[in-house]
């Protein structure tokens, strides 16, 4: 649905639409009265579809697609919502450009991880990432041998930390092999 059909059956202004779609995009719940009076609209306009039979046939599938938006959204994005460290819901979602983002976990002293996508500077190739609170701690263990970082945390790290007293936010890119 076009945004200039869904402006004229909610009785909307576009600039509404581009609000709720930057909430939307941002990963943010609606506040409950704006839910409440969505899901007030949406219901009228079905119950208007319903009343004119077969010729809105199409109009109503459309409208019952919409019921539950919200929280099938969330539902879709709480596995990119988790911390991997410790598997809490975060608060905060930074998108990024090109289809790149940020998370980082704030529940408590011991975890600070941040995971998301980012692209390599030197081959614009996206990845994952994990990033642990204390970069110190990659200095300490850190050795050559494949895989090391892998066992030190019990499973994988996706790409390796690049090792280096002055940069702790680069991760050995998995496409070509450069320190970004």
């Amino acid at each position: 649905m076009k945004k200039s059909e869904v402006s004229q059956l909610f009785n909307i202004s576009r600039n509404t639409i581009d609000l709720w779609l930057k909430r939307y995009k941002l990963l943010c719940s609606p506040k409950p009265e704006e839910q409440v009076d969505f899901d007030n609209r949406l219901s009228q306009l079905i119950n208007q579809a319903k009343s004119r039979g077969s010729k809105a046939k199409e109009k109503l599938l459309q409208l019952q697609n919409l019921n539950n938006f919200s929280a099938r959204t969330e539902e879709r994005f709480k596995p990119l919502l988790t911390c991997p460290t410790c598997y809490k819901k975060s608060a905060r979602f930074e998108p990024l450009a090109s289809q790149c983002f940020r998370c980082d976990c704030k529940s408590g002293k011991d975890c600070g991880t941040g995971w998301g996508m980012r692209i390599c500077g030197k081959c614009s190739e996206r990845y994952p990432y994990i990033k642990l609170s204390d970069s110190g701690i990659l200095n300490s263990w850190y050795d050559r041998q494949v895989g090391s970082v892998d066992r030190i945390f019990g499973r994988n790290v996706l790409p390796i930390p690049c090792r280096s007293d002055k940069d702790t936010r680069s991760f050995i890119c998995p496409a070509c092999g450069a320190c970004s």
